[in-house]
């Protein structure tokens, strides 16, 4: 005797999977390096 899962199984029909993305996606332009951060300013001490 068959199972009611076994049955079930074979009535319901497959998942659809998930259909690949005919063409990759276009990746995003990497944006330019920021210049370089010169760092603290040397401050002129008045005295």
């Amino acid at each position: 005797m068959i199972p009611a899962r076994w049955t079930d199984m074979i009535a319901t029909p497959p998942r659809p999977f998930p259909t690949p993305d005919p063409e990759p996606p276009i990746p995003r332009p990497i944006p330019p390096d920021p210049a370089p951060d010169p760092g603290p300013v040397p401050t002129r001490i008045v005295g």
